[in-house]
């Protein structure tokens, strides 16, 4: 299997314990969608290796205790340590219409629907309370609250999202602007 039939599920961060259970974090805001998996694909110099999973544990947040059959000691789930982990596309859930992977949305537009078009999606944080969309707007780095009620359209084709944002808002990040513009007058 290789990797343009597969997606990237998340990574192995470190060993936990000393019979070879290791943590990972899966990138998925749904960790309960890949509790039952009973095999994973792990990048290992490029190649991606098959194993059957002996046992699957959900921690906080999005980390998972994983058990790899044939890892049985902290010395050898210390080889796996920041290795990538896979699964074959079948694996991806259905999503609606309107629906999206956060990682499908790097690069997409994002337009106000009263100030137009802001700028491109950098990255994602997760965050306990909110989630935030990254975007450059105006040589500034803008976090917008990402939240189904302030999208309008999304558009997968277009690679776009029409977001109603909080009134004032843009205003905070322009602020600075407009402090700048009267200290040289």
């Amino acid at each position: 299997m290789n990797k343009d039939n597969c997606f990237e599920l998340g990574s192995l961060i470190k060993p936990h314990g000393l019979k070879g259970d290791i943590q990972a974090f899966w990138d998925t805001d749904n960790i309960d969608l890949y509790l039952d998996i009973e095999s994973i694909l792990v990048e290992q110099k490029g190649q991606l290796v098959p194993f059957f999973v002996e046992n699957l544990r959900p921690q906080v947040g999005q980390k998972v205790l994983i058990k790899l059959e044939g890892v049985d000691s902290v010395e050898q789930a210390e080889e796996f340590r920041k290795l990538k982990l896979f699964l074959p596309d079948e694996f991806v859930p259905k999503l609606e219409e309107d629906e999206f992977f956060y990682h499908e949305i790097i690069g997409f537009m994002v337009s106000d629907t009263e100030k137009g078009e802001i700028g491109k999606i950098e990255t994602i944080y997760n965050l306990p309370q909110n989630d935030l969309l990254v975007i450059n707007f105006k040589e500034k780095e803008v976090l917008i609250p990402l939240k189904k009620e302030l999208i309008k359209e999304f558009d997968r084709e277009n690679k776009s999202i029409l977001m109603q944002l909080p009134e004032g808002l843009l205003d905070v990040y322009l602020s600075d602007d407009n402090e700048e513009e009267e200290k040289e007058d």
